[in-house]
């Protein structure tokens, strides 16, 4: 499991690497054999998840204890 520290880090040092990068659109695999290629297409938002693994969008850190990136 990757941190949201952890993710931003990757992508400055990325970033550093790979300056001319920066105007590329941004995808997503929708699975880990990198079946299927998806854009991205929302800002991160902090999520709750619960004891069932439900998911739902908060909007409070003191409840939050994901973070969505797409």
């Amino acid at each position: 499991m990757m941190t949201l520290k952890e993710y931003v880090e990757n992508l400055n040092d990325f970033l550093e690497e790979n300056p001319e990068a920066k105007e590329l659109p941004v995808v997503y695999a929708s699975d880990p054999e990198s079946n299927d290629w998806h854009n991205v297409q929302s800002t991160p938002c902090l999520i709750q998840k619960d004891e069932n693994s439900w998911r739902l969008t908060t909007y409070t850190i003191e409840k939050a204890n994901e973070v969505c990136i797409n």
